[in-house]
Parts: C-alpha cells; sequence; structure tokens
C-alpha cells in the first residue's frame, strides 16, 4: 500500500505564510510589499481570505523578492502555484517558455478586452445618435 504524502509535507508554506514570511523578516509595511510585488494591499488581503490566488507572475516576483532579501522560497508552494524553482539551464528554458506563454495569453486577454471595449463605444455612440435622431423626428 502507498502512502501518500500530506500536503503540508509536500507544500509547507502558502502564498500568505511566504507573504507574511517576507513582510516580518524586512520589517515592511504590507504597502511596501504590495509596491514590491506590484500589487495591491487589497489584492493581498485576498490572497489571505483565499479569495484570491497570485498570478504565476506575481509568484515569479514573490521569489524574487525572497531572493534579494535573503528567504529561500520553498522548493514546493501550494497546489497551482509555481512547483520549483528552476536551476538547471533546460529547466530555466521551460521556465522561460512557461512565462512567455503566460505573458502572451494575459497580452492577448488584454487585447481582446481593448478590442471589446472600442466595439462596445461605438455602440453606445452609434445608439446615442440614433437617440438623437429619433428625438429630433418627435
Amino acid at each position: 500500500m502507498i502512502q501518500q504524502k500530506s500536503d503540508k509535507k509536500l507544500y509547507p508554506l502558502s502564498a500568505f505564510e511566504r507573504l507574511e514570511a517576507l513582510r516580518t523578516r524586512n520589517n515592511s509595511t504590507w504597502k511596501q510589499v504590495a509596491d514590491a510585488l506590484d500589487l495591491s494591499v487589497a489584492m493581498l488581503m485576498m490572497v489571505k481570505s483565499g479569495k484570491r490566488r497570485l498570478s504565476g507572475k506575481a509568484l515569479y516576483r514573490l521569489v524574487e523578492v525572497e531572493q534579494r532579501a535573503g528567504i529561500h522560497a520553498p522548493e514546493q508552494t501550494t497546489m497551482g502555484e509555481l512547483a520549483m524553482r528552476p536551476r538547471t539551464t533546460p529547466e530555466l528554458q521551460r521556465h522561460l517558455q512557461y512565462l512567455r506563454r503566460i505573458y502572451a495569453e494575459q497580452k492577448q486577454s488584454v487585447a481582446n478586452a481593448q478590442m471589446h471595449a472600442r466595439e462596445i463605444k461605438q455602440w453606445i455612440a452609434e445608439t446615442e445618435r440614433e437617440l438623437a435622431r429619433r428625438a429630433k423626428k418627435i
């Protein structure tokens, strides 16, 4: 019979526990931690409450900030987050591909949102013109 390890052993620290450790280690405020990660304090509090998770990009920045602070990020974090810091050249290359893919997806998502916003703005303008035209007829 194979015995499964507990999640706590596999994933010792949650993202918020890592944020708290960083804040404590540097005697920082939540605002300073948020600024270092290019996030809002509100986002950090949503991570704390479990309403939100850090994106891959934010987790990557967290690892960088932890390293600068002299904190060695755990090799594994919570499920769905970065599982391991790359160490070898092939791992770095795979990690870079992963980050580029996430970036491209986010960039495409933003481009789609901007395109939809422009279309909606056009529909609003057309609707306002039509309403004005109809008002003149009355």
